[in-house]
């Protein structure tokens, strides 16, 4: 669960989101810049980065990176189908339930939440619901629309 937030918003990154409109839109991130930005523009100081963990449950270079920029890193181990092809598991669920949380135990009243992915609308649907600010951060629009 969230810990209680030292500014008015608490910032929420669905990374495997991210990266694939990082790849897809040929961007490149400067995670640590990231972080600076929505300490300044929204008083983020809890900033979570929701991702899947390396197979074995371990971590890699880019997850220690991202703790070294100032995330707090939420990690699930992925599973793994009998191709070998890694499926992200829990982490939409969990942001999800975390931010919805982090609104009604009064925690945050400004959520900021960096995804392109629509599985999130019901969760931001209650936080706007309990009178909760929601700012949209996405690159490109591919999954998400302005409902």
């Amino acid at each position: 669960m969230p810990e209680r937030g030292f500014g008015d918003a608490m910032v929420f990154i669905d990374v495997s989101n991210l990266n694939i409109s990082v790849w897809k839109y040929n961007i490149r991130v400067d995670f640590r810049e990231l972080n600076r930005y929505f300490k300044e523009k929204f008083g983020a100081h809890i900033q979570y980065a929701y991702c899947s963990s390396e197979p074995d449950g371990g971590s890699s270079s880019f997850h220690d990176m991202l703790e070294l920029s100032g995330y707090r890193l939420k990690k699930y181990k992925p599973r793994v189908d009998e191709m070998g092809k890694k499926h992200e598991k829990e982490v939409d669920t969990s942001l999800s339930v975390d931010m919805v949380s982090s609104v009604l135990k009064g925690l945050t009243n400004h959520v900021v939440l960096v995804t392109r992915d629509r599985d999130m609308l019901p969760a931001v649907r209650i936080v706007q619901d309990e009178g909760a600010r929601v700012t949209l951060v996405t690159f490109g629009m591919d999954g998400c629309d302005r409902e």
